[in-house]
């Protein structure tokens, strides 16, 4: 229900708003999940501000869509804005949050995703500067819905809060099945596929190196 009711509303937004046809629609977005506080999963929204509009037409837009349910509240941190968005009437309803730093645009609902990515920005720490990140990413189609990135070490983390306890030991073999897989996803009418390559370094005894002499399946789409 939820996932129909963004489309509902990228639609509609496509139509009505030349700043977010730009901003999602006409570029890249891209979405990582994160564990934080009591082992939840939260997801992180980023994207580059298209040269096309200036950062401060994004700000007004997500201003203008928010200002007739939420209340919006603003702090510094580490040379930035950042903007919450609580809702007025309903005080269990979900919170945002967003800040532009540096030409890119961050958005979660939880506050700490924003304000470790707005840090990050700043670091000169990048995911680029890890090799088996890079090999992986090198291998994502272009002519593609959606291209995923899988950290095979994050993963018994980001499932945590799924498994049992009496299972979390168990789990923890998936951390070294690989370094990093990247899988293409399409979307079809009535349904959806994925294909890709997992990265696994010679020097590493992981799992995914017993299927290095295999040769690939051949893969058809009705």
């Amino acid at each position: 229900m939820e996932v129909n009711k963004f489309f509902d509303f990228a639609n509609k937004q496509k139509a009505s708003s030349p700043t977010f046809n730009e901003l999602v629609m006409n570029s890249e977005v891209f979405m990582s999940v994160h564990v934080v506080g009591n082992g939840v999963p939260e997801a992180l929204f980023v994207t580059n501000v298209p040269e096309r509009i200036k950062p401060s037409d994004v700000h007004k837009y997500i201003v203008d869509v928010a200002n007739k349910n939420y209340i919006i509240n603003s702090k510094e941190y580490n040379g930035s804005k950042i903007f919450t968005l609580n809702h007025k009437q309903n005080e269990s309803a979900n919170s945002y949050t967003f800040a532009i730093r540096q030409g890119v645009v961050i958005f979660s609902r939880s506050l700490l995703l924003v304000e470790s990515s707005v840090g990050q920005l700043s670091s000169g720490i990048s995911l680029t500067q890890d090799k088996s990140f890079v090999v992986a990413y090198n291998t994502a189609g272009t002519r593609i819905n959606i291209n995923v990135l899988i950290n095979h070490a994050k993963l018994p983390t980001a499932f945590g809060s799924q498994i049992h306890a009496s299972r979390q030991a168990g789990f923890s073999w998936i951390s070294k099945t690989g370094k990093w897989t990247e899988l293409d996803l399409g979307i079809k009418q009535n349904a959806f596929f994925l294909n890709g390559f997992a990265q696994a370094p010679d020097s590493l005894n992981i799992f995914y190196k017993i299927f290095a002499k295999q040769k690939p399946v051949k893969n058809g789409v009705v």
